[in-house]
């Protein structure tokens, strides 16, 4: 099965799409790629679905690239010229912290 090189299997449920864009933050923020708002009203279910994706970095010397949710079986993902189908925001990179931290299993809190 031929692939079309911008777009390479990722996973069992997934799948990468390699952009042409160069992001540049200023020093002390991030870039976070999200799902773009036309996902979730959209009738025809046709966009894709964007995974989160956080860059902590002042430059990104590497080809960028976006994973997506595959679709359900008969639903084809359209990337139409003009459409958005991925949403930017720029943190601060210092208020960034991960949620998630190991303890020991035990009582609840």
């Amino acid at each position: 099965m031929g692939v079309w090189p911008p777009f390479r299997p990722f996973g069992d449920d997934d799948y990468s799409h390699q952009l042409s864009l160069d992001l540049e933050v200023p020093p002390g923020w991030a870039a976070r790629s999200e799902p773009h708002l036309r996902y979730f009203t959209d009738p025809t279910y046709t966009t894709p679905l964007a995974a989160p994706a956080l860059i902590r970095s002042d430059g990104w010397p590497m080809i960028f690239f976006c994973i997506f949710r595959a679709p359900p079986p008969g639903v084809t993902h359209v990337f139409r010229k003009g459409e958005p189908f991925i949403a930017f925001a720029v943190p601060p990179a210092d208020r960034i912290r991960p949620s998630m931290r190991s303890r020991p299993i035990g009582r609840p809190r």
